[in-house]
């Protein structure tokens, strides 16, 4: 709830800020002189109050677009495929039995997407629950590994980041769309630019703060060896995309890349063995990698070997699902999974 909060009253604080440069110009016209004074001309005052005025209607209409571009914002949804439990027991009972730990509810629903990625979401008036899961991760990762990714998204389950989180992200969209309204010279977005980035500076160090409690809550539950890998693997499975949708891709889109990573072991193994990634940008709301890393090992020294099971057999028609979501229209790219 904390973050929703922050973004309420970051986004009230756009408000403040039109209504001070309102405000501003409205001194400003009343510092002039009602009439010309005999050094000035009458049509120079007069365009001069139709500048103010233009000002004035420039932040009135950047907010109101604001408001109506963030509103009705729609997050980017990927070809994706519904899994209930009769398709994927071992999945739900993973996930249920993590949700139990977490002293949390599990999922309304689990959807495998085309996408190196996971996503949780919840609606914010009914609660339903959404597992989105990138099938290139259940295809590849161990079973320690993937515990540790679906043990995070848990977590925000569980500390309510998801419930808030879509009406945070509409505020964000709201500053963003007012700042960007306006033309870079028109002065009256210079003040709008600069609370965008202060916006964006605090939103995403909130978002950084919420991806660390996850880690260390995943690491609690799958151990901090198999969320150092999962980490890894994450970065690794990207790379490897990048370089399988960069040639030929077959029509069965996920049964190719589970067989050009077979093909590829020793550059992909090359690709384990590179230090994850250690930079980082404050517009970023995921820490980098390494970052991740280091506080999970050092909140839990102590580490246990990881489930070196694969991952996949948690659901028996795994390739029928990929080929499902081929169907559904999915044209490879390169992802920017996390």
């Amino acid at each position: 709830m904390g973050r929703a909060l922050v973004s309420v009253g970051l986004l009230g604080g756009l408000v403040v800020v039109a209504a001070a440069q309102l405000a501003g110009l409205v001194l400003v016209l009343r510092v002039l002189p009602p009439v010309p004074s005999p050094s000035s001309s009458a049509v120079g005052y007069t365009v001069l109050v139709l500048i103010l005025f233009g000002f004035a209607a420039a932040l009135v209409t950047a907010v109101a677009a604001g408001l109506w571009k963030g509103l009705r914002s729609c997050p980017h949804s990927p070809p994706e495929a519904v899994v209930g439990p009769d398709r994927a027991p071992g999945l739900w009972e993973l996930v249920r039995d993590l949700a139990a730990t977490a002293g949390t509810r599990p999922p309304d629903e689990i959807r495998l997407m085309a996408e190196i990625n996971v996503w949780s979401e919840e609606t914010l008036l009914r609660g339903r629950r959404r597992l989105r899961i990138g099938l290139p991760l259940l295809q590849m990762m161990t079973l320690g590994q993937f515990r540790f990714a679906l043990a995070h998204h848990v977590e925000h389950f569980s500390a309510g980041h998801t419930r808030t989180r879509g009406l945070a992200d509409r505020c964000g969209a709201v500053v963003t769309a007012t700042a960007g309204f306006l033309h870079p010279a028109n002065p009256a977005g210079w003040a709008f630019r600069t609370y965008a980035w202060v916006y964006t500076l605090i939103d995403r160090a909130l978002l950084r703060r919420q991806e660390y409690r996850a880690d260390a809550a995943a690491a609690r539950v799958a151990g901090p060896v198999a969320g150092v890998e999962a980490l890894r693997e994450t970065m690794v499975l990207i790379q490897a995309w990048r370089l399988y949708v960069s040639g030929h891709v077959p029509a069965d889109v996920f049964g190719g890349f589970a067989e050009f990573v077979a093909a590829h072991k020793t550059e992909v193994d090359d690709l384990r063995a590179q230090p994850l990634n250690a930079t980082g940008s404050w517009r970023d709301p995921f820490p980098p990698m390494a970052a991740r890393a280091v506080a999970i090992t050092a909140r839990f020294p102590a580490a246990a070997p990881a489930d070196e099971r694969p991952a996949a057999p948690l659901i028996p028609d795994l390739a029928a699902v990929g080929l499902e979501i081929s169907a559904r229209g999915y044209a490879p790219e390169s992802p920017d999974g996390r």
